[in-house]
């Protein structure tokens, strides 16, 4: 099986990895064929140009010191999200993927967590998007030292675009700390069954196979949905839309998007429930590492999470990928985006 390649996401673009293709291969068919994915496939990735990536990473200290802003608009220190982090269930961190500086803020916010002093209830756990749950053995396998790092690249498929090097470094803390790693979604392979199927299909399945996923009881509406299909649509939220865009879809064009959404909303669901079994053995806070798409704005994910578990104290981060305001400011369209929000600038390929 070939692994989903990271897409290149543009500054504006708030969505997971994959989900800007799902119009085409979960709704329209897929035209790819298994020769099509290998010649497409990125090259793997060896241990040493994962160091070298990593070293051009911005240090711990420029992370500490990136200003960052609370849902309110008022600021707040790297010292403030670390103490809240550390009082949570659950943790989202809303990263831009692939971004340089959003990243290493990731990890080093993670390492520090794991530095902290130990105490009653503070077990912390990682739980990653970019891992598929049919990985998790495979990670354990590596956490416990059965194998090294070249072969746990080898049977995970890692490649640049699922495997940031930040992403390696919160990987290796938590080897290091002797903390769990989770593989938070679905398969994709189960994504690309959907095509064409409601889930139905994935209910039919043996039970080992609806291990690795977790159907929605229903799919959530708001604004969410909304948003969801603006952007799918080619409408940048908060945008004026065209009259191209702003037309109502063709019940074809419809029936693709709805295709795409029960996709997004089975990635959110399975990573929600990969979530709570993780809180069901005593980790806390469990640290989900997601596209900010995912849980901007009380989005799918931490609606999930509170059907799920209702109570759950839940902490989300967005790492938004723009400059920030002059004077410094939370962008008012910003506000209640996540409990906490940085800047880190445009991402590099754009």
């Amino acid at each position: 099986m070939t692994r989903r390649p990271l897409l290149t996401i543009a500054p504006a673009a708030l969505i997971a990895p994959l989900v800007a293709s799902l119009l085409a291969s979960v709704g329209a068919g897929c035209a790819a064929t298994s020769s099509a994915d290998k010649a497409a496939a990125p090259a793997p990735l060896t241990v040493a140009t994962l160091e070298a990536s990593q070293a051009t990473l911005p240090s711990a200290q420029t992370c500490r010191d990136v200003a960052i802003w609370r849902g309110d608009g008022s600021s707040a220190t790297f010292t403030d999200v670390l103490a809240s982090i550390a009082d949570a269930e659950v943790v989202l961190i809303g990263e831009t993927h692939g971004h340089p500086l959003g990243t290493a803020w990731a990890a080093t916010l993670w390492e520090d967590l794991l530095a902290l002093p130990a105490r009653d209830g503070l077990r912390p756990a990682l739980s990653l998007e970019f891992f598929e749950r049919d990985d998790q053995s495979r990670i354990d396998d590596y956490l416990a030292g059965l194998g090294d790092e070249s072969v746990f690249l080898r049977r995970t498929e890692r490649n640049p675009g699922n495997y940031p090097p930040a992403h390696r470094r919160m990987l290796e803390a938590s080897k290091q700390a002797g903390r769990a790693v989770f593989a938070a979604n679905a398969p994709w392979q189960m994504i690309r069954g959907l095509r064409g199927r409601d889930y139905t299909w994935l209910a039919g399945l043996t039970p080992e196979q609806q291990r690795l996923y977790r159907i929605p009881p229903s799919l959530i509406g708001g604004r969410y949905r909304a948003d969801f299909q603006a952007l799918m649509s080619g409408i940048k939220p908060g945008a004026a839309a065209t009259p191209e865009a702003s037309s109502t879809p063709t019940p074809e064009q419809q029936a693709r998007l709805d295709g795409s959404y029960r996709a997004q909303q089975l990635w959110d669901w399975t990573m929600a429930d990969t979530a709570v079994r993780a809180l069901a053995l005593g980790h806390r806070p469990v640290v989900t590492v997601v596209g900010r798409f995912h849980s901007d704005f009380t989005g799918g994910l931490p609606q999930a999470l509170s059907q799920l578990r209702p109570g759950v104290r839940t902490v989300t981060i967005s790492v938004v990928d723009e400059p920030a305001a002059t004077p410094p400011a939370l962008k008012p369209d910003d506000r209640d985006r996540a409990d906490f929000v940085i800047y880190v600038g445009p991402s590099p390929a754009n």
